[in-house]
């Protein structure tokens, strides 16, 4: 009898260990996948965009055509990867509709997520899309976190999309940046980026009465930069 409890045991803690190794072994492979993909959206993102044709149709509040620029940046102190992120009336850089910072990070459960952050005193960055060693010195301080618009981004079909992090939308980025758009959604499929946007309202909430703005942008060109190791979010 002890030899066959004994044997039996012994084949049930063999069990147990191979099933701990094909867990571990999967729980791996999964964790590789997700950086491979976290390393692949970061590099993809950056670029210049833009919707040459003009205003989405679809778009019913009929906005202008717009540039986007999404540069990876250095700033050591905000994160890495950083990007600045710029956009602009297409055909008129001068005039800028929003000018922001974004960052990726892989949480603890494995999500790539996108915080942005708006400029406390957008005047004294003015140069930095001209001058990129200006945010070299960009300090925690000097951003405000645009609060609960976080986003995820994931896998797709054809490329990446975003969802929001919290349900219900509890994105509420603060009076200091009203009248700027916010993206709650973006979609990037190969040199396609779709985004749609909300604008902050007086009370520092997303606005209702604004509507959202839809755009499809096209990459024209390459934004180089600078960007170094995966960074782990809190």
């Amino acid at each position: 009898m002890t030899t066959v409890f004994n044997c039996r045991t012994g084949t049930a803690l063999r069990t147990i260990a191979a099933a701990s190794a094909l867990l571990v072994c999967a729980c791996s492979t999964e964790a590789r996948h997700r950086e491979v993909d976290f390393d692949t959206l970061k590099h993809s993102l950056p670029g210049i965009y833009a919707n040459a044709t003009g205003a989405d149709p679809s778009n019913a509040s009929g906005s202008a055509a717009v540039r986007l620029a999404i540069t990876p940046v250095i700033a050591q102190l905000i994160g890495d990867p950083v990007y600045f992120v710029r956009e602009t009336a297409a055909g008129n850089e001068h005039l800028v509709l929003a000018e922001r910072i974004w960052t990726l990070a892989l949480d603890s459960q494995g999500r790539m997520v996108q915080q942005m952050f708006a400029f406390k005193d957008p005047r004294h960055w003015l140069g930095a899309a001209e001058h990129r060693d200006l945010l070299l010195g960009l300090l925690p301080q000097d951003l405000t976190l645009l609060a609960g618009c976080e986003l995820i981004w994931h896998r797709s079909t054809s490329g990446f999309a975003t969802e929001a992090m919290r349900t219900p939308d509890a994105c509420e980025p603060g009076s200091a940046v009203q009248g700027q758009w916010v993206e709650r959604e973006l979609r990037l499929e190969g040199a396609q980026l779709a985004l749609s946007e909300r604008q902050v309202g007086s009370d520092g909430a997303l606005s209702e009465a604004a509507g959202i703005t839809a755009l499809t942008l096209q990459r024209h060109a390459s934004s180089s930069g600078a960007s170094g190791a995966r960074r782990m979010a809190p």
